[in-house]
Order: structure tokens, then sequence, then C-alpha cells
């Protein structure tokens, strides 16, 4: 085809391009393999392979590949077996995509590397970087997961991928294997099929239906099959082979599951068998039929020795379930993608109602006061005997806020005034457009401006602000004076207590409408120190006789404060934040954990509480 003899290493020199210097030819080659390897292995996977050529081999890998790269692959075959196949076919794959090989399909260049000899250091030689490479589009090279939430994160699954996904019994690994074949059918209209080793098809639709997923609908449209290979059937390498193959064949699967390929590995009678089924699986399912494949296997690779499905899968993903203060806390690791460059590798995931990642959305900072028109009809009812959290998810779980009550949000240190402050607005917002009033000693940091401009996301406007929301501070502040701010006398705490407390009784009965306080206590304890706690008690019996609601938020500026408050608060919230998202957890009463959500282009911005089960 190209006035070559096929067999010819000088073939590969054709197709690839021209020959430079060998100084240029070094440099170019310990440029572009590393990125090959790291993006098909990950950093620590390229590290591993390179130590053990290394170590076989005495000197660089690199200049190995450089000098003889027939020597290099017999190397690889040598440790991999025929696995060494797979992986430079992948190389080659990798090498093409990203326009340092053309003209040349992997299976081609796997065989022109074999054949070896002296000519094969042309090969080395015909590696370039290309001064402009026609880079191939995330949408042309990645398919969405399907997964809720992590399409967010990653740009998807490269197409036609072998994704291996690990963890300890009860990480989730099958809910999430679950989700990715029924969302993709629905969402995509891909079809899938699920081999499993474990259940039996009645069980999986069970589990499937428990969670939402309603397979055997998807069965009658032709859009999924399941094939269980019971666990104690000697299936050997060529029985399992074909029967996955059928399958996805005879639906046109683009989405396949192996379940446990762990327990599958088990069947086969030595590793080579397990070889030959990861190279069959590369060869016809992965690469002729284009079928994205999860496949899930028991354990820790970041404990545990690496088998050569981490160094073939192009995605390996990590579950993880931990005990975060006796809640239940599940995270994802992406341990390698590629094609991606991931910038949080760690997230977030439940497995309540199905699997999802969470990627939060946090409210845009304010630079300044911001009036929304918004209707009241997103104002959620007072439940009985209580008042609104502003939250209906938060309303459901703890059937709103009491009448006469006080509510301790203990504040990590790590967040910000924008994390927390989207689980606090609402109530103090919903009190404003009710026509009651909010007394507040700001917490520190939090400006009169700032205060003004969160109302107004909740469609507050600025002339009800300065009706309404009347806030403390001490004398001598410099802000500017509103007719909303009241001035009180630091040095006296006594008598700061007894204003504040006189001003909100007078409030209560000049409009008859309950009152809601806000005590930042950091400032109350700077301000007063131990003595901020008798007048904040005073507070809280007058609080709860005239059925009115106060809210504590307490950052841990001194080691003792949510020691002392939480034992006389009716409600204690706490507030923190973990891999990028911030959670929300009852303590008194008791609620699981809540990862707080947020639409970027939601008005009002109210968070729904995502369940971490």
């Amino acid at each position: 085809m190209f006035g070559m003899h096929p067999n010819s290493n000088h073939y590969i020199s054709h197709i690839l391009y021209k020959f430079r210097g060998m100084e240029k030819v070094r440099e170019d080659l310990k440029s572009i393999l590393p990125k090959a390897f790291e993006s098909l292995l990950g950093s620590n996977g390229a590290k591993v392979l390179r130590f053990h050529v290394e170590r076989k081999l005495g000197q660089d890998m690199y200049d190995i590949f450089h000098e003889d790269p027939g020597r290099f692959y017999r190397t690889l075959s040598d440790l991999f077996g025929i696995g060494a196949e797979s992986l430079m076919r992948l190389v080659a794959r990798w090498l093409k995509e990203n326009g340092y090989l053309r003209d040349l399909d992997a299976n081609e260049f796997v065989r022109l590397l074999k054949e070896g000899g002296e000519e094969a250091q042309i090969v080395s030689k015909s590696l370039k970087i290309p001064q402009q490479v026609g880079a191939t589009s995330e949408e042309e090279f990645f398919v969405s997961t399907c997964i809720p939430g992590l399409d967010g994160v990653i740009p998807g699954f490269p197409k036609g991928a072998i994704i291996l996904v690990s963890g300890k019994p009860g990480s989730g690994k099958t809910i999430m294997a679950m989700t990715f074949l029924y969302r993709g059918a629905l969402d995509a209209g891909e079809r899938g099929v699920c081999v499993s080793v474990y259940e039996s098809k009645e069980r999986f639709l069970q589990l499937a239906k428990s969670l939402g997923m309603n397979f055997e609908e998807l069965e009658d449209k032709g859009l999924f099959n399941y094939v269980w290979i019971p666990i104690t059937m000697e299936a050997g390498a060529a029985t399992a082979i074909n029967t996955v193959l059928d399958r996805v064949e005879s639906i046109g699967a683009r989405r396949l599951v192996i379940d446990s390929f762990t327990a599958l590995k088990h069947q086969f009678k030595d590793p080579a068998e397990v070889r030959v089924f990861l190279q069959t699986l590369f060869s016809k399912v992965v690469e002729e039929l284009r079928c994205t494949t999860i496949l899930i296997k028991e354990g820790d690779p970041l404990t545990g020795p690496l088998d050569f499905e981490e160094y073939a899968a192009d995605v390996a993903l990590h579950l993880k379930k931990d005990d975060f203060e006796g809640r239940t806390l599940r995270y994802l690791e992406i341990l390698k993608l590629r094609g991606a460059d991931i910038k949080f590798p760690r997230l977030l995931c439940t497995i309540h109602e199905g699997f999802k990642a969470i990627s939060c959305r946090e409210i845009p900072k304010i630079k300044k006061p911001i009036q929304h028109t918004i209707p009241e009809a997103w104002l959620p009812l007072d439940p009985p005997g209580a008042y609104t959290t502003g939250i209906p998810d938060l309303d459901r779980e703890v059937g709103g806020y009491p009448q006469g009550s006080t509510i301790l949000f203990e504040i990590d240190p790590k967040l910000t005034f924008w994390q927390y402050a989207v689980i606090i607005a609402p109530a103090l917002a919903s009190f404003l457009l009710r026509g009651r009033h909010c007394l507040v000693i700001p917490t520190g940091g939090v400006s009169p401006d700032i205060m003004k401009g969160v109302s107004g996301y909740y469609g507050v406007s600025e002339q009800l602000f300065l009706e309404r929301f009347h806030i403390f501070y001490e004398k001598g502040t410099l802000i500017k004076k509103e007719q909303n701010i009241i001035e009180f006398d630091p040095t006296n705490a006594e008598e700061a207590g007894k204003q504040i407390i006189e001003f909100g009784v007078r409030l209560v009965e000049d409009t008859g409408n309950p009152i809601i306080v806000s005590i930042g206590i950091d400032r109350a304890i700077r301000l007063a120190g131990e003595e901020a706690l008798k007048q904040i008690a005073i507070a809280q019996d007058t609080v709860r006789t005239y059925h009115a609601l106060m809210f504590w938020i307490a950052k841990p500026t001194v080691p003792w404060i949510i020691e002392r408050l939480a034992p006389i608060a009716d409600v204690h919230f706490k507030i923190t934040r973990k891999y990028g998202c911030t959670l929300l957890y009852g303590i008194k009463p008791r609620t699981p954990l809540y990862a707080i959500q947020l639409q970027s282009d939601k008005i009002p911005p109210i968070p729904e509480l995502l369940r971490i089960t």
C-alpha cells in the first residue's frame, strides 16, 4: 500500500512523522511516552510500570524504547504476558488520538512493534511532537456517564472505554453500575447488558426496583439484557467470553457491566485465561463494538497490589464508605480518567434512591445590594406549632422550628458566610415577608450591605429591609448609619442586653406578631465574655414567653462555647464542609447527613437537601 513490505518496521517509519536528529528524537520520546502511560495508567500506575521495567532491564525505560523498541516490548511481555499487547494497543490509540501517530490503526502498530529487529528503532525515531494538532473535541471523545451529578464534574467516560470501579462490600459499586445502565438507556437511548456472578436476575430486578429503577420495562423495550454466570459454574475463558459477546452483539449494547470481575476471575483456570478474557474484551467489545464497559472489582487498589486490569482500564474509580460522627459518608475517588484533567479527584456521593455524585454550587458573592422581584409563592407554610425553616426539605425532616425555641447553628471554621447563609437566610426572609420583624447581632465579618444583599435574593425590598430588619452594633463601629442600625454600649453587657430585649418585646406588643432574633455568638463573646451567656439566657426565656424564635450562630472562636450552649438549645444543627461540599446534620434532633444542593439559576436560592446513605 505504501510501496514497502508490510512486515518491515520501515512501514511504521513511513506512516509516522519523518526522522530527525538523535537528540531531538530522544527529547521528543521522553516527552510523549510518559504522557501516554500516565494518561492510560494514572500517575501511580505509570510509576509502577516504570519501576518493574527498569528493574528488569537495568536502565531507563524510555532510553530502552529509544534504542530498541523490540526489546522494550519483549520486556513488557515477560512482565504482563498477553496484557502487554493490550497495553501497547492502548498506547497506540492514545498516540493517534493526540496527533503523534497517523494512518495506522492500533492492531497494525502492535503487530509491527512485536516483530522487533534492528529496524524497530525507527519506531522511536518516528515519534514527533506536532506543531499543530487538531484536537479531538470532548463531544467526540467522551460519552455521557448518565450518572446524576457525575457529568457535571467530569467530561464523561471515553467512548468504548474500560471503567474499573473498585471498593469494599457495601461501598455502592453495584448501585453505581445499575444507574450507569438504567440512566444510559433512559437518557441516552443506549442499550445495556449486565453480567453478574453474584445475583440471580430476580434479585437484581428486585433491588433495582426498590431504588426506583424498572429494568423490566427496559427489557421489554429491548434496551436491557441480564446474564447470570453462577459462581459455581466452571465457565473458563471461552465460555465466559462467548456468553458476554453473544448478549452484547444480540441487542447492540453500548453499555456493559460485569459484576464482579473479581469473582469472575476466580472461575478461570489460571491467570493466562484472565488475560485472554481481557484481551478479547478489549478487541471485540471495546474496540469493535464501541461498548463502554464497567468492571467491578472488590477491594482497595490504593492498599493492595495492582493487577493487570488497573493498568489496562481507561478509567479507574474507587468508592469508599466512612463513618462521619456516627453517620454514613460516601465518596468517590477518580484515580484515573484518560484524556481529562480532573481538578477535584474526590467527591461525595450517595446511594439514596439510586447512585448520585454530589457536586455543589454556591450562592454567588454579593458585591452590592441586590433586590429581585419574587412572588411570595415561594414561601413555605408554617408547620403546626412551628415556623418554617424556609427550606421545604428541612421542614419535612424536623417539622419546622418550634415556636418559642432556640436554634443553635454550629458553624465549621472552614465555612465562609456564603456557604452557611443559605440555611439560615430563608427563615429570616420568611419572617420579613410575612410582616414580622428580625433583630440581629451580626456574626463577625458580616456587614449590613451583605445582609441586605442576601435578603434581596429572597424578594426582600430595600424599604422592607430598612423597616423590619433591625441590626444591633456596638458604639464606635465604622459603618454607615441607616435607619435600621441600633447602637449599644459594649462596656455594659447587662444594660446592652436589657436594651435589646426591651426593643424586641415592644415590637411584639406593638405589631401583634412574633419576631426572630439572630445572635452572632462570636461577637457577643468578644464584646462581653462570659457575661454574654447570662444575657443570652435571659433573652432565651423572653423568646419562649412570647413564642418567638431565636438563632445562635456559633463559630468556635473559643473552645468552650459549643459545650456551654448545646445543652440549653432546643435544636442543634451542625453545618460543615467535606470534599468541597457543604453538609448539614442535626444533633438535636438527630438527623442523617445531608448535602446542601443549590441550582445556580434558581432565585430565590432555596437549597435542596440530598440525603447521604
